[in-house]
């Protein structure tokens, strides 16, 4: 628990002991710990040059422990004060990687990561130092199934941070029974932003504006070899490729309410059931699969649609889509 703050399993244990009693020599630590003498001697002297214990006057060899409320916030302070000059070093050493990138030459600003483990890590590695954002275009195959990005908890890490996670979402990677209702409404509501697109060019993730990663292959079966993209032309293009496509994109407004088991009330505003009903048509997914999601018979969902479609005056599903969201109904506040 304090190797942290640099106490070891067995020294932390003797400390423990120590905290517990008024004074105690190596022998009697030794009696209590189960450690051996010369091992406990030795936990004695870090103790002490730490600042957790103190030798007594007068008792030779006897130590008592110092206040842990004050000792312990002294070397977490120090701790902190480290890592805040590590982060400093590290931002240090970023920004001349960064000049160094600019100029080097175009076969340098890409790098090739060969093998599926390999592609995993690496993608894992990168979403967890993302510092401002994540962006991710989510199809089918991955890397390692069933956990979808924006559920690792690289984005609760960055969430927690004050960034932001957005994902778009091939109607494909939809079509899994329960996982609207699972993995990706319980990322929503942490605060991930999610929209669907009936199609995606390809799988991809932005990690900031430093990185993006995509496969090598351009329709692969499976994820084993990827293409790491440094800043550069080619990482300003896949930046504008998202964004182009977030803006067209429908919202994945998901509730996680059974709003669907309650009747449509009526007016001009869509009733909660209603505004479910309607997220879920964005994905894309057949009439079967949402139906299952929300517990109604096929028959009733297509009721329910056709009763909507009447009142917007749509012809077909693309329309009743796009009508709902002019008038706001699906609107997540994100341009």
């Amino acid at each position: 628990m304090l190797e942290v703050v640099g106490l070891g399993a067995e020294m932390e244990w003797v400390y423990e002991v120590l905290v517990g009693s008024r004074s105690s020599d190596a022998a009697e630590l030794s009696a209590v710990t189960g450690l051996p003498e010369q091992q406990v001697r030795a936990a004695l002297s870090d103790l002490e040059r730490l600042g957790l214990a103190r030798r007594l006057r007068g008792r030779p060899g006897h130590f008592a422990a110092a206040d842990p409320s004050s000792a312990l916030d002294v070397l977490l302070l120090r701790r902190e004060e480290a890592i805040q000059n590590a982060r400093l070093r590290a931002k240090e050493l970023s920004e001349r990687f960064r000049e160094a990138t600019s100029r080097q030459v175009p076969d340098q600003l890409v790098e090739v990561v060969v093998g599926r483990e390999a592609v995993r890590d690496r993608v894992d590695t990168a979403r967890r130092g993302a510092r401002t954002e994540l962006r991710i275009f989510d199809k089918p195959p991955y890397a390692a199934e069933p956990n979808p990005p924006e559920v690792e908890p690289s984005g609760d890490l960055l969430l927690r941070r004050g960034g932001s996670v957005r994902t778009i979402y091939e109607q494909t990677s939809l079509e899994v029974l329960g996982r609207l209702r699972g993995e990706i409404s319980t990322a929503a509501a942490r605060g991930t932003l999610d929209r669907v697109l009936p199609e995606l060019p390809l799988k991809m993730v932005l990690v900031d504006d430093r990185l993006g990663i995509v496969p090598l292959q351009a329709a692969p079966t499976v994820i084993d070899t990827a293409v790491i993209v440094h800043p550069s032309g080619l990482l300003t293009a896949l930046s504008a490729l998202f964004e182009t496509l977030w803006r067209v994109a429908l919202p994945l407004a998901l509730d996680d309410t059974d709003a669907c088991a309650r009747p449509a009330a009526p007016g001009e505003q869509p009733s909660d059931a209603e505004r479910h009903i309607l997220a879920l048509l964005t994905t894309g997914v057949p009439d079967d699969a949402i139906a299952r999601e929300l517990g109604l018979s096929e028959r009733t969902f297509r009721r329910r649609v056709q009763n909507l479609m009447e009142r917007l005056g749509a012809r077909t599903r693309f329309q009743l889509a796009r009508q709902a969201a002019r008038r706001g109904w699906l609107d997540d506040d994100t341009n």
